[in-house]
């Protein structure tokens, strides 16, 4: 359960299970994680070996697991209210987190122990990205604001200001170059780390732009959209957009939808 969707609805997950996809039409259940009973777990990433998972929850706190044996190898401590997004280094070695205390951290994977804190968000951190060779951050939040971190001093290297509302999801470049983000007014942003300018404005969605990719080669790029609308019983939860960089930003191409009803 991601960020967003638990924000917005204040729906969370209490129990974590891992699928293995045998067929595109078919998913088996492997191995079903300790339930947390005092808390839900609000966000989840893969290690890049694929040997264990990180979790952050509504505790405050987050885990890590192993994926073989799905029993917890250790949790790390530290943020004052409940953790909306983690991820880990490229080399492994340490992980990222986001909390609605406003605050993004740096944990030593090995042990638990907090390395750094990366403040200055107005609000709650929503979304966190590691730079591919590891050595910047990116957060985003709902104070409508992505920043740029250097991670071994913990210094703000810049901001990206253009946005008219939350961050829901930031992500950078194969190359580290540019960086892109997604927000609640409705459009995916590229900017050049760098600079910190906007470089392209992707608009024409038909809600929250709730989760942004780009493609390894940095062609396009691939937004995840929600249209919540008033409350309602049917919600139409996700919308895929992929959009050829380069290109008139009107041009936006439909690749994928889904509905959930309930």
């Amino acid at each position: 359960m991601c960020v967003r969707l638990a924000v917005r609805f204040g729906i969370f997950a209490i129990v974590m299970m891992l699928f293995t996809v045998r067929t595109a039409q078919a998913q088996q259940r492997v191995r079903l994680m300790p339930q947390l009973r005092a808390s839900g777990i609000v966000c989840v990433a893969f290690s890049q070996d694929g040997r264990s998972v990180l979790t952050g929850g509504e505790d405050n706190a987050m885990r890590l697991w192993d994926t073989a044996t799905g029993q917890q190898i250790r949790s790390f401590v530290g943020h004052t209210l409940p953790v909306y997004a983690v991820a880990f280094s490229p080399d492994g070695r340490s992980v990222l987190t986001g909390s609605g205390d406003n605050t993004s951290r740096l944990w030593d994977t090995a042990t638990g122990n907090e390395i750094r804190s990366f403040i200055g968000h107005q609000d709650w951190i929503c979304s966190v990205a590691f730079s591919p060779d590891g050595r910047s951050v990116l957060t985003g939040s709902q104070d409508n604001t992505a920043r740029l971190w250097d991670a071994a001093m913990g210094r703000k290297i810049r901001s990206f200001v253009g946005h008219a509302a939350q961050l829901y999801s930031v992500g950078f470049s194969p190359d580290g170059r540019p960086v892109l983000t997604g927000s609640e007014d409705g459009t995916a942003r590229l900017w050049d780390a760098k600079t910190g300018k906007q470089i392209l404005a992707l608009i024409g969605h038909a809600g929250p732009v709730y989760s942004v990719a780009l493609s390894p080669d940095a062609r396009f790029v691939l937004t995840g959209v929600g249209d919540f609308g008033s409350a309602r019983k049917n919600l139409d939860l996700i919308d895929g957009y992929l959009v050829p960089i380069g290109t008139d930003p009107f041009e936006v191409f439909r690749v994928a939808a889904s509905r959930l009803r309930q």
